[in-house]
C-alpha cells in the first residue's frame, strides 16, 4: 500500500538558455527532450528555472533566477506583483522589446505571407485600462480582499497590495469598496458561491466616471443595498452600481446603468456588461487608421459586423461621405439597440443595427445592400469566426475587408477561409491595445481580386 504520508517529490530545476519567445509570454526551452515553456523571462537568456506543471508533451516552468540576463530587454518592474498575478507578464521587459515579441508573433503567424506594417502605438503604457475584474477571497485568518489569480492557478488569489493597469483614482475607488466590505460584513463569505464573489469596475476615460458591478449571492439583499449607498457617499467618480449572480444579468442597484465614452467627436454609451475596447486612449489613433483603409473605396455601404454598441461605425462616421449607408450587425440583443442609440445620439441617419447570430447561416443575404462598392469591418470575439460566417461574408461580397482581432491564431485562419472567397491579405498591423501584457491586437485588410 502506497504510503500516504510520503514526502513529495521536489520540483524539478535546471539551468537552460531561452530560445525565443513565444504567444502566451513565454520563453522556450528544451529539457529532456521535452519542450518548457519558462514565464519572466527573456530570449537569449541563461536561468534556472522549476518546472510546476506536466502536461504532454510539454513542461511549464516558473523562473529560479537569471544566470545571464538580456541587458536590451529587461527593465525595472514598477509593481511588487508583476510577473506573480495574471495582469501583467512583460512588466520585467522594456517597451520596445514587447513590442518586438509581438511583432515576431506575428509574423511568425501568417508565415510572411503578407508585410508586418507600422506599430499603432498606445499613448499609454501604464494606467490604460477602463475595465478590471477581481475576485474576492479570505486568506486563512485574514480579512476579506481582492485580486487577480497567478498565472495558471485559478484557485487562488493575490491580495494586491497595487495595480498600474488601471488609474490611480480607480485603484482607490476598489480599496474604498475593499474597506467598507471589511467594516461592514466582516463575517461574510467569499469565493465563487460566497457572499462576495467580484468585483468589475469599468471607468470612462474622458471624466472619471466609474460603474461598479458587484457579484453576489443575493444581488436583491439588503446588505448590496447598504453597500452600494455607501459607496455612493464615499466614492465621488461612482455613477451607478449593479449586482449580478453568477452567470446571471446585472441589474441596477443605485445610480446609472450606464458609461458613456468619447472617441473623437463621437459619444458612445455602454452598460456594466457590454464589451467595449480597453484601452481607450489607443482609440482615436485606432479609427483613424482605419479610416485610411476605408476611405480610398469610396463606399456607399459599411458592414460593421461583431459591431458590439456600435464603436466602429459610429466613431467612423465623421471621416465618411454623409451619404452612406452604415449597416451594423451584433449577436447581442441589447447591444445592437445600445448601438441604435449611439447612432441617434451622434445624429446618424443612415445608420442601422441588427440584432443577429453572425455565427449561423442566412444572415449574409438578409444584411446585402444594392449599392457599391462596399467594405466590411469585422472585430470577432477571441475565438474568430466560424466556417458558416465566412460564408455569409462571402455573400455579402464586400470589396475589402477590414478584420480587427485580439487572436492572431483565428484571424489567420479566417483569412485562409475568406481567400477561398476571392481575397487577397493586403497587409496587417499591430495595435499595441496590451501594454505590459502578451495580449495583442492586430489590424489585417483584404481585397477582393477583380
Amino acid at each position: 500500500m502506497k504510503d500516504s504520508k510520503a514526502p513529495k517529490t521536489p520540483p524539478e530545476s535546471f539551468e537552460c538558455r531561452i530560445e525565443k519567445m513565444v504567444f502566451g509570454g513565454w520563453g522556450l526551452t528544451h529539457h529532456q527532450g521535452k519542450a518548457v515553456f519558462v514565464s519572466n523571462v527573456a530570449a537569449d537568456e541563461t536561468v534556472e528555472a522549476r518546472i510546476y506543471k506536466k502536461a504532454k508533451g510539454v513542461r511549464y516552468a516558473e523562473l529560479n533566477n537569471v544566470v545571464t540576463a538580456n541587458a536590451n530587454a529587461r527593465t525595472s518592474k514598477k509593481c511588487q506583483h508583476a510577473g506573480l498575478c495574471g495582469g501583467c507578464t512583460y512588466q520585467h521587459l522594456t517597451q520596445d522589446y514587447q513590442l518586438k515579441i509581438k511583432l515576431n508573433i506575428l509574423a511568425e503567424t501568417f508565415h510572411h505571407k503578407a508585410e508586418i506594417g507600422e506599430t499603432i502605438v498606445s499613448p499609454r503604457q501604464f494606467n490604460y485600462r477602463n475595465k478590471m475584474e477581481y475576485g474576492f477571497t479570505r486568506p486563512p485568518g485574514g480579512e476579506i480582499t481582492y485580486g487577480l489569480h497567478p498565472r495558471g492557478r485559478f484557485r487562488h488569489i493575490i491580495d494586491l497590495q497595487e495595480c498600474h493597469l488601471i488609474n490611480p483614482d480607480l485603484w482607490q475607488t476598489g480599496q474604498t469598496i475593499k474597506r467598507l466590505i471589511r467594516e461592514n460584513f466582516s463575517n461574510d463569505t467569499t469565493g465563487e458561491r460566497g457572499d462576495w464573489q467580484h468585483l468589475t469596475m469599468r471607468q470612462a476615460f474622458h471624466d472619471g466616471s466609474t460603474l461598479i458591478m458587484l457579484e453576489v449571492e443575493d444581488p436583491q439583499s439588503d446588505k448590496v443595498r447598504l453597500l452600494a449607498e455607501k459607496i455612493k457617499q464615499t466614492c465621488p467618480t461612482v455613477v451607478g452600481i449593479a449586482a449580478k449572480k453568477r452567470h446571471g444579468q446585472p441589474s441596477p442597484v443605485l445610480g446609472l446603468d450606464y458609461l458613456e465614452e468619447v472617441i473623437g467627436t463621437s459619444k458612445l454609451r455602454f452598460h456594466a456588461e457590454n464589451f467595449f475596447q480597453v484601452n481607450v486612449s489607443i482609440l482615436p489613433s485606432l479609427i483613424t487608421e482605419i479610416a485610411k483603409l476605408v476611405t480610398p473605396i469610396a463606399p456607399k455601404v459599411l458592414y460593421d459586423l461583431f459591431s458590439g454598441v456600435g464603436l466602429f461605425g459610429v466613431a467612423l462616421a465623421p471621416h465618411l461621405s454623409k451619404d452612406i449607408s452604415i449597416i451594423a450587425a451584433e449577436s447581442d440583443t441589447r447591444a445592437a439597440a445600445i448601438a441604435r442609440d449611439n447612432a441617434a445620439r451622434n445624429g446618424l441617419t443612415n445608420y442601422q443595427s441588427q440584432a443577429m447570430d453572425l455565427y449561423q447561416k442566412g444572415w449574409g443575404s438578409q444584411l446585402r445592400s444594392n449599392k457599391s462598392p462596399s467594405v466590411a469591418i469585422i472585430d470577432p470575439p477571441r475565438a474568430g469566426l466560424a466556417q458558416k460566417t465566412v460564408d455569409e461574408i462571402g455573400a455579402l461580397a464586400p470589396d475589402r475587408i477590414v478584420y480587427v482581432s485580439c487572436n492572431p491564431t483565428t484571424q489567420k485562419r479566417d483569412i485562409d477561409w475568406l481567400e477561398r472567397f476571392g481575397y487577397k491579405l493586403g497587409g496587417v498591423r499591430l495595435i499595441d491595445m496590451f501594454p505590459q501584457t502578451y495580449h495583442l491586437e492586430s489590424l489585417a485588410w483584404l481585397d477582393k481580386s477583380s
